[in-house]
């Protein structure tokens, strides 16, 4: 690893990385290049022990569990506009 950037400009640009600013952003805003940013990022993963293909794994989880969350939200608004539907007919008849 070079020591051109201290360690703890690497952490603290890392840490900015998992809070979700994106590597572009942060290489345009400490003048870095967006590799070295995601380089720091799986390297501090692989250093504190997290399995980077558990990871994955688990983000593909959490994908699956939101898009059943979302499908399940859209058969819900799909009632919703049939009731609504429904209720403005019979308003209309009275």
């Amino acid at each position: 690893m070079s020591d051109r950037y201290p360690s703890e400009f690497r952490a603290q640009v890392v840490a900015l990385y998992r809070d979700g600013v994106s590597a572009k952003e942060l290489a345009d805003q400490f003048g870095i290049s967006p590799t070295s940013v995601t380089n720091w990022a799986r390297r501090a993963r692989l250093a504190s022990g997290i399995d980077p293909v558990q990871e994955a794994l688990s983000d593909k989880e959490e994908i699956a569990r939101l898009q059943r969350l979302v499908k399940q939200r859209d058969e819900e608004l799909e009632t919703l506009g049939k009731a609504l539907a429904f209720f403005v007919r019979r308003a209309d008849q009275e």
